[in-house]
């Protein structure tokens, strides 16, 4: 539950950070920001008007890597904004830069999710119009559980190899 519990905290920290951010929609009128965890349901593509499920950002975990010393997750934070305005990219930056001064102002989340820097953002030169997307990588140190150890002759620690 590690790596579920460091999505939603990082989902909820993202839609604290957005809760008042507002996108004007073509033909008047504003939309929040939808954050989805892991996966962006398929019906949500299936409103043929984009700019309805836009903008919008996935949190998804990638990868989970442990070591001797520390566990890591990355999340991969998929932003997407809909804007038939050419300067849509602009919207685009906004809101990751919303999002990236959240997560840098409060690197610790939930008492046991820390950030690692450095907080990357990629974005791609040839954008999609009217259709824009960036990327951000979040990594976290998550739990490590404590090694169970066994007493073995001679009084030296050493791991049981039966487990």
């Amino acid at each position: 539950m590690t790596a579920v519990g460091l999505i939603k905290a990082v989902s909820e920290h993202v839609r604290a950070g957005v809760a008042n951010y507002r996108l004007e929609k073509d033909g008047g009128g504003q939309k929040p920001v939808t954050v989805y965890e892991q996966l962006i349901p398929e019906e949500v593509f299936e409103n043929d008007d984009a700019a309805e499920y836009h903008p919008l950002i996935g949190v998804t975990l990638t990868t989970l890597e442990d070591d001797d010393e520390r566990s890591e997750a990355t999340l991969d934070l998929t932003f997407a904004v809909y804007s038939e305005d050419a300067d849509g990219w602009l919207d685009l930056m906004n809101l990751i830069e919303t999002v990236r001064l959240a997560l840098l102002k409060k690197k610790m989340l939930a008492r046991r999710y820390r950030l690692v820097l450095p907080l990357t953002v990629e974005l791609i030169e040839r954008q999609p119009r009217p259709f824009f997307y960036g990327l951000m990588t979040a990594k976290y140190l998550i739990h490590q559980p404590e090694e169970e150890r066994v007493q073995m002759n001679g009084g030296i620690s050493t791991w049981d190899l039966r487990k």
